[in-house]
């Protein structure tokens, strides 16, 4: 486990769905709203997906949020009860640092959808508690394995003047 500008790391040795690895991410501070979270997050994850971009040349990051949610009670007398529900989005891939921002500001949009989603179709009334962010990370390069191919111009296409296709 490492600490980082206060979040601590544990990295899960993982083979499970060609992850390469994956990152448990927990703060030490009190988390109770999600955007505020998310910010915070902001510089960490910037420079380990710097780090993790050195190392790998491509990343695909399948980025699941667990928060803890009161679930409204069937009968007023009772207690509300603590939920602790994944909030899983679709992949993000990655292939250069440029990418970061946008990267990170796709996946904190993506979250505060996905929740404003979960308190609107289910019976959870509010976020009291943010538990962690798992991060799932497959190393990506899309010319590889089959994902895409380059092949060079016949002679007779490359001499061609006009293509119409």
């Amino acid at each position: 486990m490492s600490q980082t500008l206060g979040f601590s790391v544990v990295q899960k040795s993982s083979a499970f769905k060609n992850y390469f690895a994956t990152y448990h991410l927990t703060t030490a501070l009190e988390a109770t709203q999600l955007l505020p979270y998310l910010s915070q997050l902001r510089p960490f994850l910037n420079q380990f997906l710097i780090a993790q971009l050195v190392e790998h040349h491509g990343l695909k990051i399948f980025p699941i949020l667990f928060a803890v949610y009161e679930k409204h009670p069937l009968k007023e007398e009772d207690q509300p009860e603590h939920v602790l529900m994944p909030m899983a989005i679709s992949p993000i891939t990655i292939q250069n640092h440029f990418e970061i921002t946008e990267l990170l500001n796709n996946m904190a949009t993506q979250f505060i959808t996905r929740n404003e989603n979960l308190l609107r179709d289910t019976s959870l009334s509010n976020l009291p508690h943010i538990d962690h962010l798992e991060l799932h990370i497959a190393e990506h390069n899309p010319l590889d394995n089959g994902g895409g191919t380059y092949a060079d111009l016949t002679e007779f296409l490359f001499n061609k003047s006009c293509l119409s296709m």
